[in-house]
């Protein structure tokens, strides 16, 4: 009997918290999908003067700091230093290699979910 709870408890508990997020990103309370939205990863190298490089892009979809924090964050954690700016719906990207094509970039991105204008 016991056994049986426990088992519905483990099957409807997914489909709970699937349910809840589904419903909190329909609210516009999380529009970032992953789940370390909340933590800024810095660049390996924070010496801006190691970046040659820069490129300012645009990005359509953000909705909230966390959809801002979230692209950050991947471009960072990708070898860019980058700052995204989610009022002016921006990216400023340095990089150590050209930027010629924006293609890698254009590519984190569009994998969040998010378009490059």
């Amino acid at each position: 009997m016991i056994a049986n709870a426990v088992l519905i408890i483990l099957l409807l508990l997914p489909s709970f918290l699937g349910l809840r997020a589904f419903i909190k990103r329909l609210n516009g309370e999380s529009c970032c999908s992953s789940g370390n939205s909340e933590l800024k990863i810095n660049p390996l190298d924070k010496n801006k003067s190691h970046y040659p490089y820069k490129t300012l892009v645009k990005i359509e979809g953000m909705k909230c700091k966390n959809c801002a924090r979230c692209i950050q964050n991947k471009l960072n954690e990708s070898g860019f230093y980058a700052k995204v700016n989610l009022r002016k719906k921006s990216a400023k990207i340095l990089s150590k290699e050209s930027l010629s094509g924006n293609e890698k970039i254009e590519k984190i991105i569009t994998s969040l979910g998010y378009s490059v204008i």
